[in-house]
């Protein structure tokens, strides 16, 4: 998932994120780390809150999206977060999973996936 499409989701989530900071993963590859307050803390963390930045999401181009919280072990990819999130808060955030899914993929996100909510038009046979 790349910078963009990361910071899109982060957003639409309502995540305030720090600068990203350049890293280097396991392999040696580039990626982008960004520093956020566990979105999830008002359920998982003991104190029920995040009051520094244990949590963050890294932003790879060509590589699938990854999020981790240091303080309640929560990780996996974007879309687990979105699902955490979605969950916890009884919201439903329409078209994220997907521009999530095809962000890992690497498929250019549109501008307006409510277009996709909405469903194909269908032909009737003759």
């Amino acid at each position: 998932m790349n910078i963009d499409s990361l910071r899109k989701i982060l957003n639409r989530l309502g995540i305030k994120y720090g600068r990203p900071k350049n890293k280097k993963d396991k392999y040696g590859r580039p990626i982008q780390w960004f520093d956020f307050n566990c979105p999830i803390a008002p359920y998982l963390h003991e104190s029920g809150r995040d009051s520094r930045p244990s949590a963050g999401a890294v932003a790879a181009e060509g590589s699938n999206s990854s999020w981790s919280c240091h303080t309640c072990k929560s990780s996996g990819r974007i879309t687990s977060l979105i699902r955490q999130i979605e969950q916890f808060r009884g919201v439903h955030y329409p078209g994220l999973m997907r521009e999530a899914e095809e962000a890992d993929m690497g498929v250019p996100m549109s501008e307006d996936f409510g277009k996709f909510e909405d469903g194909l038009p269908v032909e009737t046979p003759l």
